[in-house]
């Protein structure tokens, strides 16, 4: 899997598709493989696919939305985020158990989360459409709050931004 991650991850910080062609080979390849991929190399392809605004196609993404469940174990906070990010930024439903897998995997990891995993996980979910009274919601709000000082302006727009898209008042969780 980290093969084919590599270098599908040197198109996305290009913010363009130089390797266009390449991309329809990657996205094969990736459904092919997708069992192999360690967690790593699922998340960065993800996040690559969702940086450059590709749709892989949805083989790419059913199979890449089935197979965090079994490795989500070894996902660290990063990963987490950035595979959350990935699917709400294509608009992938991963399917509710896949969601709610990744939803307990994040709460028992968030002490590790930084601020920007916090806001890109707690965006993610608002965007994925997580009931706003969830366990996973509350606990991304309580550890914001405890991290807060440390958020960049945008970490703090997105985190506002889940906040209303939830039709939650921000007040309690993290204002207070």
């Amino acid at each position: 899997g980290r093969c084919l991650a590599q270098p599908f991850l040197g198109f996305a910080p290009l913010g363009c598709l130089h390797g266009e062609d390449c991309l329809g080979a990657i996205a094969a390849a990736t459904t092919t493989h997708v069992a192999s991929f360690k967690s790593q190399g699922l998340a960065n392809t993800l996040w690559a696919f969702a940086t450059l605004g590709v749709d892989p196609g949805s083989d790419v993404l059913a199979a890449m939305a089935a197979e965090p469940n079994p490795k989500l174990a070894s996902f660290n906070s990063q990963g987490l985020a950035n595979t959350l990010w990935a699917f709400a930024t294509l608009g992938v439903d991963p399917g509710s158990d896949v969601l709610e897998a990744m939803a307990a995997e994040t709460k028992t990891k968030l002490a590790s989360f930084k601020s920007q995993e916090l806001a890109n996980a707690f965006w993610a979910f608002a965007t994925l459409g997580v009931d706003p009274g969830s366990d996973v919601l509350v606990a991304i709000a309580a550890e914001t709050k405890t991290k807060l000082v440390s958020f960049k302006s945008q970490g703090l727009a997105n985190t506002l931004w889940a906040f209303a898209t939830l039709v939650v008042d921000p007040g309690p969780y993290v204002l207070e």
